[in-house]
């Protein structure tokens, strides 16, 4: 169905890939009357416009320059990666949806130059026992957390970002554990960071890299 109110397509949580994502959708139309589409092992994908994207059990794969835009009324949909490892997304839009992009069960994967603005609730979300995963060189902005790694996502690399005018700029639950934050401009949040009580992460790296530029830092 289409017009929902989250998403039109969801895929529940399993220990076992296989039981997950071994679904087949043919000419599958979303919200927008846009096609939804769903890949269950390694594809190269280059452009495009979805009303939703999910990558399932798709290890290896290679997005570049695809859109993601889902209903035109209502606030769903999402880019979704789900028990994918080592893939690469680049030059992705995915604005005015639920969610930007969400990881869940997801490990090493390189996204750059994501576009993800005024998403209802985050822009780039880590979930679900991921590791290892990068974003750079993306714009997060007027979401109400910019970049929200939860549920035992751990080694989280965010640099050269540009986060803006979201209520939360980087906010980690409690139950992640060290990420590297550096070299991101964290501009005009209501919230700069929210950082867990028992979280270890770093928001700087040893000179030349650096640290990042906070907006309402105090320099008096």
């Amino acid at each position: 169905s289409k017009e929902n109110n989250s998403a039109d397509l969801t895929v529940g949580v399993n220990i076992d890939p296989v039981l997950e994502c071994d679904n087949t959708f043919t000419n599958t139309t979303g919200s927008g009357d846009r096609p939804i589409g769903y890949f269950n092992s390694q594809v190269n994908l280059t452009g495009g416009e979805y009303s939703q994207l999910v990558f399932c059990n798709a290890n290896g794969s290679d997005v570049r320059g695809v859109t993601v835009n889902g209903s035109d009324t209502k606030f769903n949909n999402y880019l979704a990666v789900l028990f994918t490892d080592s893939a690469n997304f680049a030059h992705i839009i995915s604005s005015n949806n639920s969610v930007g992009m969400y990881l869940g069960d997801s490990s090493r994967n390189v996204i750059n130059d994501l576009e993800a603005v005024s998403n209802s609730t985050v822009g780039a979300m880590f979930g679900n026992h991921s590791s290892g995963n990068s974003i750079t060189n993306s714009l997060l902005e007027n979401n109400f957390a910019g970049i929200n790694p939860i549920n035992s996502s751990n080694n989280l690399t965010a640099s050269n970002n540009v986060i803006t005018n979201n209520v939360v700029g980087f906010m980690e639950g409690d139950s992640t554990n060290g990420h590297l934050v550096f070299n991101n401009d964290f501009i005009s949040n209501t919230t700069q960071a929210v950082i867990g009580p028992t979280v270890a992460s770093a928001f700087n790296e040893a000179l030349p890299v650096g640290g990042n530029y906070w907006s309402d830092f105090d320099t008096s």
